[in-house]
């Protein structure tokens, strides 16, 4: 049975509740905060646990209201809802349900033996007031999964959702607020003064996801803080010339098309073996009618872009084709929907207007090659489809990212913007965990190894 009680307080909730007129305003807040963390009420474990029972019943009660925010916003179906937003946050919940007690335990450590005879013993301790600043794409996993953890640790938590994604961050406001004592969770209403006011509050923990521009300045701003940063790049998809081009097209659909290709490890652009371009772009093209139907805009499953100024970006990056290029399918728009259909771009170049920026949209640009030394010297983080080409790609990538990697068969490496052992090294100075891929604490720095995770498949750097 799940444990409802309420968390224990005494403070009212003020009818402004997640607003604030000045930095001042933020300040008291935090300052509450951490008097309210000094007490020592979200150590004990069986809090965390109580406070995450609740959580999950909350959500199960409102389910439904979650959904319609996410389809206000972003024109998700209830499935693409449930599959990349609330299933996950359910995952994550019912993972910390059954390991928390486990992972708080003190476990013992090696002593040096200059401290003979003495013992040691690591106590897993939460860093304070940790603030969780989500982003619009996926405005209630990437706000509630890092919740969900820095419950789990014993923090308390300054939530601040998009203001570009209104519906659901109204959603997760009125949860807050229903939920959880104001000294403990906290949910702010966005604005651009509260993005500069929260860069000017001392947090003991920062939890980002977001472009690289805001995350360099929370970086620069927080320089004495632990950092989480999960940052949007331009991810490729590889593609070698024996690939299983019907799977690798009907994947490659499927990534592109979810969300609408708002999606920060969605395949931005695809780097296609010459003799099997013409193959893969008719895949492609066949997959995606096989999940949207002949006419993409009126499937009722197809999302839409999240704001006007978004959807004019989309459709400028595939108008502003340069001389050479064309669009081998799709490219209609609705703006009355802001739907895009799926476009796929051929005879694209690097230097092009497309390759530019993360396109953040259903645009598909598609660079074909025949030297792997030309490909590599473009790719930064790849998904392989192939059968016997592993050996020397892998041998490639290992130059590329200055490590040993083992264990690939089809993977994803996301080093965005630096290289992955950069991350690595630049988490393991902080003391942070990195964040390439899909999930908070996907990569984690431990045993003198870094272990990435992404679509479930581990590698290994040396």
């Amino acid at each position: 049975m799940n444990d409802t009680s309420s968390t224990p307080s005494t403070t009212p909730i003020p009818n402004n509740y997640g607003v604030a007129t000045s930095m001042a305003d933020v300040q008291n807040q935090i300052n509450e905060m951490e008097a309210f963390f000094e007490t020592g009420a979200t150590l004990p474990v069986d809090f965390r646990l109580r406070q995450l029972r609740r959580l999950q019943a909350y959500l199960l009660a409102h389910e439904q209201e979650a959904l319609d925010a996410l389809h206000a916003d972003l024109g998700k179906s209830a499935f693409e809802s449930y599959a990349t937003e609330l299933g996950l946050v359910y995952d994550e919940i019912r993972l910390y349900l059954r390991k928390l007690r486990q992972w708080a335990r003190p476990r013992r450590a090696p002593t040096p033996l200059a401290h003979f005879p003495s013992s040691s013993t690591v106590c897993p301790y939460p860093f304070g007031v940790a603030a969780v600043l989500s982003p619009w794409n996926y405005p209630l996993q990437l706000t509630l999964i890092p919740l969900v953890d820095a419950i789990g640790a014993g923090n308390c938590v300054a939530m601040k959702p998009s203001k570009t994604s209104p519906h659901t961050s109204q959603f997760l406001r009125d949860m807050c607020r229903e939920l959880f004592d104001p000294r403990y969770v906290y949910c702010w209403h966005g604005s651009n003064d509260m993005n500069d006011w929260l860069l000017q509050v001392e947090f003991d923990k920062i939890m980002f996801t977001g472009s690289p521009r805001v995350g360099r300045e929370i970086m620069t701003a927080a320089a004495q803080t632990s950092v989480t940063l999960e940052l949007g790049g331009k991810s490729p998809v590889f593609i070698a010339a024996d690939a299983d081009i019907r799977r690798a097209a009907q994947r490659i659909a499927w990534g592109k098309c979810l969300n609408s290709g708002q999606t920060c490890v969605g395949p931005d652009y695809a780097l296609v073996h010459e003799d099997v371009a013409d193959e893969f772009v008719e895949e492609l093209q066949r997959w995606i009618h096989e999940y949207y139907g002949e006419d993409v805009l009126a499937s009722p499953d197809y999302p839409h872009m999240i704001n006007q100024k978004h959807f004019d970006m989309v459709c400028q990056l595939i108008d502003d084709r340069p001389q050479g290029t064309r669009i081998a399918f799709g490219g209609r728009r609705n703006p009355t929907t802001l739907q895009i259909e799926p476009t796929v771009v051929i005879g694209v170049r690097i230097d092009d207007p497309l390759m530019s920026q993360e396109i953040f949209g259903p645009a598909l640009p598609v660079i074909t090659w025949r030297d792997l030394d030309e490909a590599l010297d473009i790719v930064r983080g790849t998904v392989v489809y192939s059968k016997n080409f592993g050996r020397d790609f892998m041998a490639g990538m290992k130059t590329l990212v200055g490590g040993e990697i083992t264990g690939y068969t089809e993977m994803l490496v996301e080093a965005r913007q630096i290289a992955t052992k950069r991350m690595v090294d630049a988490a393991e100075a902080l003391g942070a965990d990195a964040v390439v891929g899909l999930r908070y604490a996907s990569a984690s720095v431990m045993q003198g190894a870094a272990e990435v995770i992404a679509y479930g498949t581990a590698v290994k750097f040396k």
